[in-house]
């Protein structure tokens, strides 16, 4: 799972390429609506199997990405 993902100059998105590159299979996820359309594109540049909402104050949203 990666969190933190904003755009392609974030330092997540350089660990989430390294992280490909070494065979990982990747969960990348986005904060909110607003963040979904700039994060999207780089959830299918690393080709993630997953790609879901994660704000970890929002009750059940944790469980429903490790379910």
């Amino acid at each position: 799972m990666v969190l933190g993902i904003a755009n392609d100059q974030s330092i997540a998105f350089g660990c989430a390429q390294a992280m490909r590159d070494e065979g990982a299979a990747l969960a990348p996820t986005y904060f909110n609506a607003k963040a979904e359309p700039h994060v999207r594109p780089l959830a299918e540049q690393l080709d993630a199997d997953i790609f879901m909402p994660l704000a970890v104050e929002q009750p059940g949203q944790l469980e429903a990405v490790f379910a």
